[in-house]
C-alpha cells in the first residue's frame, strides 16, 4: 500500500504536468489524506498503526484490539503549567495558546527525530523510538534519549524566548 507522501508528490507532479483541471478521484484522495492525518493527530502514531493494519486487509471486519508491539523509546510528556489560570484569562484566545505551544512541542520532537504522539488539552506526549540500526550504532550517534533531552530543552527555552507565549 502506497503511503501518503507517495501519493501526495504523485498528483502534485501529475497535476503540474496536465492542467489545472482537478480530477474527482484526486480531490477523494486528498480528503482521504486529510483525514489520515487528522487521525495520526488525534490517536498518535500507534493508533495510526492500528488503523493501517486494519485498512491492509479490506476481508477482515475492523478490530480496534488489535494487538500491540513493544517499543523502546524516549518519551516526553510536556504539560503546561497553570492552564486552568491560562483558559480563564485568555478566554476565546485560548486554542491560538495552545496552537503555539503544539507547533514548538511538535517542532522540536520532529528537529531531533522524534513524532508527536498525543495532545490532550494541555499535555502533549512525544517519542523517540529506538531502532535495531540505531542500538547497534549507538556509540557513534546521539543516542534517541539524548535527542528527547535534547527537544525539551528546545521547547523550554522557545517558551522562554517567545513574544506570542
Amino acid at each position: 500500500m502506497p503511503d501518503a507522501l507517495h501519493l501526495r508528490s504523485a498528483l502534485q507532479v501529475k497535476h503540474a504536468v496536465t492542467s489545472s483541471v482537478e480530477l474527482e478521484t484526486d480531490k477523494v484522495i486528498f480528503t482521504l489524506l486529510k483525514v489520515g492525518n487528522l487521525l495520526k493527530s488525534s490517536l498518535g502514531e500507534a493508533g495510526l498503526d492500528i488503523i493501517s493494519n486494519n485498512l491492509r486487509d479490506s476481508s477482515k471486519p475492523f478490530d480496534p484490539m488489535t494487538p500491540g508491539r513493544r517499543v523502546q523509546g524516549a518519551y516526553a510528556f510536556c504539560d503546561v503549567r497553570k492552564f486552568t489560570d491560562a483558559t480563564e484569562c485568555l478566554e476565546e484566545e485560548v486554542l491560538k495558546f495552545v496552537n503555539a505551544i503544539a507547533e514548538l512541542v511538535h517542532g522540536a520532537a520532529v528537529a531531533t527525530g522524534g513524532a508527536p504522539n498525543k495532545n490532550v488539552g494541555d499535555a502533549f506526549l512525544c517519542v523517540w523510538r529506538s531502532s535495531a540500526a540505531e542500538a547497534a550504532a549507538a556509540r557513534a550517534r546521539v543516542s534517541y534519549a539524548d535527542r528527547a533531552l535534547s527537544a525539551a530543552a528546545a521547547v523550554l527555552r522557545d517558551v522562554r524566548v517567545s513574544e506570542r507565549l
